[in-house]
């Protein structure tokens, strides 16, 4: 079907609606589903336009740049904290209550 003929379809079947006996004759549902799928049109048409608009792609890839760019700093973060962990832990961090003692011994005793 062209497009042509889909809106001839379309404004056939609205001039048919339209007359008093066809609409006592439609029942309540099919009266919600055309509501709905009319507004279903009409919201997807003013959606379609308002993302085709220049200043919100651009407001768009702005923000998910941002959030991006906050992820990879988080994750970077999460990295340096894991590997700052890791290396203290193999560089004997925290030190032992043992090591504490001997550290303190040797503190207090080169201070006396």
């Amino acid at each position: 079907m062209t497009p042509e003929q889909k809106e001839r379809q379309r404004a056939g079947l609205k001039a048919w609606a339209s007359k008093p006996e066809t609409r006592a004759k439609l029942s309540a549902s099919a009266k919600r589903r055309a509501n709905t799928e009319e507004a279903r049109e009409e919201n997807s048409l003013r959606m379609s336009a308002h993302y085709a608009i220049p200043e919100h792609r651009q407001r768009q890839s702005a923000t998910a740049k941002a959030v991006y760019e906050s992820d990879a700093l988080r994750r970077l973060v999460g990295h340096m904290t894991s590997w700052a962990k890791a290396f203290k832990k193999a560089n004997g961090y925290p030190p032992t209550p043992e090591e504490k003692a001997a550290e303190r011994a040797r503190f207090l005793g080169g201070a006396t």
